[in-house]
């Protein structure tokens, strides 16, 4: 998985630089959106992550689902804070090509990432994730 991120963050970094080179504008009310975007989509991620290592650092917790603190909201909110950070960063780069990035993100944990994560959940965790699934939206919160 690590690698896989590195490599996501290679061509995120190369892709946005690339589609925002052209951008001569000075900033604007859109690139506030789009940098709040792209720390509270950073937030999401982060916060959510180290929130869940810390539940599963705890012995008292092993073979424990981690349901608590932003997963409460959504079941990958760690996934919803991705898409929005790179919704932010596509805004910054002024070219309307950069929304194919975060699209295609979203695309990729809805029709393949979760599927995936949900059956592996489904097996290890049984009645606690049927439970967790019933009262947690998927990807965004309150939403879907």
């Amino acid at each position: 998985e690590r690698g896989g991120v590195v490599f996501a963050m290679a061509v995120y970094t190369v892709g946005y630089s690339l589609l925002g080179a052209t951008a001569q504008a000075p900033l604007g009310p859109l690139d506030a959106l789009g940098i709040g975007l792209f720390i509270a989509g950073s937030y999401l991620n982060t916060a959510s992550e180290l929130q869940r290592k810390r539940f599963k650092a705890d012995p008292a917790n092993a073979g424990k689902l981690y349901t608590g603190g932003l997963f409460r909201f959504a079941r990958h909110i760690n996934y919803f804070g991705d898409v929005v950070w790179a919704t932010g960063w596509a805004i910054l780069t002024a070219n309307v090509w950069s929304a194919l990035i975060p699209l295609a993100l979203a695309a990729g944990f809805t029709f393949f990432f979760i599927p995936d994560l949900t059956k592996h959940l489904r097996s290890k965790y049984g009645a606690d994730y049927e439970a967790w699934a019933a009262r947690t939206k998927k990807l965004i919160p309150f939403v879907y």
